[in-house]
């Protein structure tokens, strides 16, 4: 019994296309199962951000936007400021952007609603890509109602949880969804001092460096040849 995470065997005997096909497939689960709730609730459970936020969460799990608090946070994060978009430029309770077509106050909206999203989650240190479209949604008046934006919050909830689940069941025991906690670098001790060298004696100059420490016999005869 192999203590290997399933996602890593289904790459060994099947390669990146039977992994890209396991992600295919609970894709598709994940998403029919949330329209399919919408359909029963008849409320939008089903919208373009969900799609990245799955495709994110499977095909990416090392990546810290992926990680369930990130999108959590991302959402909610979007919801807020689109909403806040939506009512700072009186574009509330009137016809969605789709429908109406674009007006200055829908373009002003959009725009700030994901620069405002984009900024808030980078100082945060929470990125979610997918969250900009979430805040799009909301500040083009595509879903605009307090019903239809609690919805939109429960949809998004089911996804991630249920995403997170099965891409945890895949990956066990590994967690690539968790920042790797590194240890700060060891300092480098400086290199002990070498010792001085101790300096070296002079050479005796002129006739006593010659033959100063000569034998007695040797001076004596270069007398007699003086």
């Amino acid at each position: 019994m192999t203590n290997a995470p399933a996602i890593d065997r289904i790459r060994r005997r099947t390669g990146e296309g039977g992994v890209g096909f396991s992600w295919a497939v609970l894709s598709f689960v994940i998403l029919a199962a949330a329209g399919a709730i919408g359909m029963a609730l008849t409320q939008p459970w089903l919208f373009p951000s969900m799609g990245p936020t799955v495709m994110l969460m499977f095909g990416s799990a090392e990546h810290p936007s992926s990680r369930p608090v990130n999108a959590f946070v991302g959402h909610a994060v979007g919801i807020v400021v689109g909403v806040g978009c939506l009512f700072l430029f009186g574009m509330e309770g009137k016809p969605p952007a789709p429908v109406a077509g674009l007006s200055v106050g829908y373009v002003l909206a959009g725009a700030l609603s994901v620069a405002l999203t984009m900024l808030i989650l980078q100082l945060i240190k929470l990125p979610h890509a997918p969250a900009g479209a979430t805040t799009m949604i909301i500040s083009l008046g595509i879903i605009a109602t307090p019903l239809g934006i609690l919805s939109m919050a429960g949809a998004l909830a089911f996804t991630i949880l249920a995403t997170f689940g099965l891409s945890w069941l895949l990956w066990r025991p590994k967690q690539p969804w968790k920042e790797e906690q590194k240890e700060p670098p060891k300092p480098i001790p400086a290199p002990a001092p070498s010792p001085a060298a101790a300096p070296s004696p002079e050479p005796a100059s002129g006739h006593a460096a010659g033959q100063g420490d000569a034998p007695p016999a040797v001076r004596r005869r270069d007398i007699r040849r003086s």
